[in-house]
């Protein structure tokens, strides 16, 4: 059932709307130290889960002669799913068809377990549509974000990623800024800030090095995704950037 108004904590839901991260560390003084434990807060770290691009060996969940489907991708630790009756989701029932969107898992315990399909191609390859994906949450994990800076050597807190561009849709590669805080930890603790970084990576490579998993808050951008701060070793930042 989809949940009353009064249900939802709009305080707390505001209080996490701004994602952070902690990403690989690389010297304020320039790219080259080597890769250290990152921790992504909520931020956009769910694949893309297009049935189409998957069948016509357009996406990284292609391999030669069909999909992924049943095949482990990322960490055994983590489910996908969307559900617009999810109190951290609350999106619209229905998609941009008119098709009433239910729960989809699209990816349980680290294997791909379900791709999305619109009526076009559901019926073209005799599947089922699943309509529009519904938001996108990540189950929880049992970490919060002060126990995984506590355990983390050497590593950078970043507050948020954006201006992201894809590279690669084979294997979902993307480039983009840090943005609105970016913190140097040592032994533990936040030390001081430092410079904006550029990175390449994936997500797919990322939700394959976890380290750790927190709770997951609705994201900023009112667009329903719910992300939770993870741990992530050897990221990859490309340069840096003097962008604030």
């Amino acid at each position: 059932a989809i949940p009353h108004a009064a249900d939802v904590d709009p305080v707390g839901s505001a209080g996490n709307a701004a994602p952070s991260l902690v990403l690989t560390h690389r010297d304020d003084r320039g790219p080259g130290a080597e890769a250290q434990p990152f921790r992504l807060e909520p931020a956009r770290h769910g694949a893309r889960r297009g049935g189409r691009a998957a069948d016509e060996g357009r996406s990284a969940f292609a391999k030669p002669g069909g999909t992924k489907l049943g095949e482990r991708i990322v960490d055994p630790r983590v489910t996908l799913y969307s559900d617009p009756s999810d109190p951290l989701i609350l999106t619209s029932p229905f998609d941009g068809e008119g098709l009433p969107l239910s729960r989809q898992t699209w990816v349980k315990d680290g294997v791909l377990n379900q791709l999305a399909y619109n009526r076009f191609w559901a019926s073209k390859q005799g599947k089922t549509p699943t309509g529009g994906t519904g938001g996108l949450r990540m189950a929880d994990g049992p970490d919060t974000l002060e126990s995984m800076i506590a355990s983390t050597t050497r590593g950078v807190l970043v507050t948020r990623l954006w201006y992201l561009r894809a590279l690669d849709a084979r294997t979902l590669m993307y480039t983009g800024l840090t943005r609105d805080g970016t913190f140097l930890i040592e032994n533990g603790k936040i030390l001081r800030s430092i410079k904006n970084f550029r990175f390449n990576d994936s997500p797919l490579f990322m939700l394959n090095n976890l380290e750790g998993i927190g709770k997951s808050v609705r994201t900023a951008g009112g667009d329903g995704v719910a992300m939770p701060p993870i741990k992530v070793r050897d990221f990859n930042f490309s340069s840096l950037s003097d962008a604030v």
